[in-house]
């Protein structure tokens, strides 16, 4: 039988070992992930359609606690492109047009034809040519380009008559009729522009003017250059403006 002093020593010593023990566990299991190694992220969640899906969680650490969640699932794709813009305004008119038309003034030959460019680039008269028609009569030559005639952008180019009282860039080889007719300009055999004030005419575009227009007025594209191709909807009754922009 074991003293009782070896019997103390005894449990001494098994005590002793024991903490041992235990602490060269703890050691172990905190180096395998413990309490202070938390598990590797989770894989990110799949993107959302509406917004982000959270990952899945880390993956618990060796005898530790579980590991920090996922990062957050990329947000859904971007919605599709806006709406087309508007629409587009209308396109600018690409060519020369007769922009204003006086078919009587203070006389009888007080009168006028103003061609514009509404263009970018500046264009040559040569072998253009500006024709009359009476009302339901044949068109015939009233003025020919010269090699050295041209128009600027944004540019006027006036044809008067003999009583006309302001300068002008040619003369107007025909008295035109107040009462019905129309002028068309052409780019050799082509009609670039037409402008009648008589139903029927051979020249006109559209419908026609209202005729006759008063002694004061002109007819006029307000605004300038503009050409739907239609006479009555193009241009007014407005001042006469030889070599200047149009208004009412």
């Amino acid at each position: 039988m074991m003293s009782p002093l070896a019997l103390v020593l005894a449990v001494l010593t098994l005590s002793v070992a024991c903490s041992h023990a235990e602490a060269v566990v703890e050691d172990d299991s905190a180096g395998a992930g413990g309490v202070g190694g938390g598990g590797a992220a989770g894989v990110a969640g799949a993107a959302g359609t509406g917004g982000a899906i959270a990952g899945k969680g880390g993956a618990s650490g060796a005898n530790g606690g579980a590991g920090s969640g996922g990062a957050a699932g990329s947000v859904g794709g971007a919605s599709g492109s806006s709406a087309g813009g508007a629409a587009g305004s209308p396109s600018a008119t690409d060519h020369l047009v007769i922009n204003e038309v006086a078919t009587t003034g203070s006389s009888p030959d007080d009168e006028y034809i103003e061609l514009y460019n509404p263009t970018s680039k500046s264009v040559s008269l040569d072998g253009w040519e500006l024709k009359y028609a009476s009302s339901n009569g044949t068109p015939m030559s009233t003025w020919k380009g010269a090699s050295g005639d041209s128009l600027a952008p944004g540019g006027y180019f006036l044809l008067a008559g003999s009583k006309f009282g302001g300068s002008s860039d040619a003369s107007l080889g025909v008295a035109m009729g107040k009462d019905g007719g129309g002028v068309g300009l052409f780019d050799g055999s082509k009609q670039i522009d037409g402008v009648a004030w008589s139903s029927g005419n051979k020249l006109l575009e559209g419908t026609a003017l209202t005729a006759p227009h008063g002694d004061s007025a002109s007819y006029s594209r307000i605004p300038d250059g503009v050409d739907t191709d239609d006479n009555g909807s193009d241009l007014k009754e407005g001042s006469r403006t030889p070599g200047a922009a149009n208004s009412l």
